[in-house]
């Protein structure tokens, strides 16, 4: 897993709105950003806007159902399903009271090509925030019981897309 961030994950951060596209202007025009390449080999790119007290912190990582291995398709979608689910070092209750207490949010998804996901909060929570975040996405522990949950809620779901009239 830590491999897998080394070489794949990306990870855009913004103090506020990545860009502001008016009405009248035809191009989006994003801040000057920096690139940073850190030692683990993961790619920063930095934006800020210090106009608005919000960190939004946008990941992306070169996994998504493509790389599903034979057999065990849907294994990335599920694995972004589940990462507020539990860590090493709090229950999914916890993770989600935490995210309350300070306004923010974290949210992952999965798509043919990779996983991206948000992590959102105010400014002066920055410490919490990045707490979070991080033991997210290095200490998740994915609980049997939500992994079987979520396997029940995907396959009612894919039962109810097959019930529809087309």
């Amino acid at each position: 897993m830590k491999r897998l961030f080394a070489f794949s994950l990306f990870v855009l951060m913004a103090l506020g709105s990545v860009a502001h596209v008016g009405a009248q202007e035809s191009a989006l025009k994003l801040p000057p950003y920096k690139k940073l390449k850190l030692k683990n080999g993961v790619t920063v790119l930095l934006m800020e806007q210090h106009e608005v007290p919000i960190i939004n912190f946008g990941f992306i990582i070169r996994a998504g159902s493509v790389a599903d291995p034979a057999g065990k398709e849907g294994v990335a979608s599920m694995t972004a399903g589940l990462l507020r689910k539990g860590t090493k070092a709090r229950t999914a209750n916890q993770i989600s009271s935490e995210l309350d207490f300070i306004g923010g949010q974290l949210v992952a998804n999965a798509t043919f090509d990779y996983t991206a996901g948000t992590a959102e909060f105010m400014k002066k929570d920055i410490g919490k925030g990045l707490d979070l975040l991080a033991d997210v996405m290095l200490n998740p522990i994915f609980p049997s019981d939500e992994v079987a949950k979520l396997q029940r809620q995907r396959v009612d779901g894919i039962k109810a897309a097959k019930d529809e009239a087309q």
